[in-house]
């Protein structure tokens, strides 16, 4: 990823289990944007609203912003939510999806995937 993306627009897109309304616990798909706080050599911080249950959401730009993507463009997932009262003055945090994590999830899709599926079917 190339350029400056501190303040950057992001968007953190996954299935909270504390929804507004109170209705969905987990089981709808809500999206919410922020802002790049702090650009670390493995994570992201960020102030996007987050709560329980979007460990693992994925954070992602829209095309074009800042690194020239022709599509959204997945840039990491969410894992760690800012407490003030424990951990001030911190921002929600995740990791980045570096070459060597893109190449890691393509391996398991291209390959481990369909090894775990046919081992779980034959059990």
């Amino acid at each position: 990823m190339t350029g400056n993306i501190i303040g950057q627009l992001t968007f953190l897109t996954g299935y909270p289990l504390g929804t507004p309304d109170g209705v969905d616990e987990g089981t709808s798909m809500w999206s919410g944007n922020g802002r790049i706080q702090k650009n670390n050599v493995l994570t992201f911080d960020y102030d996007n609203d987050t709560t329980s249950g979007q460990s693992g959401a994925v954070y992602w730009q829209p095309n074009n912003i800042p690194i020239g993507c022709s599509t959204p463009c997945i840039i990491g997932t969410h894992a760690n939510s800012f407490d003030p009262i424990i951990s001030p003055p911190a921002w929600n945090q995740g990791p980045r999806i570096t070459q060597e994590v893109f190449d890691e999830l393509y391996f398991w899709r291209q390959y481990k995937t369909h090894q775990v599926f046919i081992s779980f079917v034959s059990q």
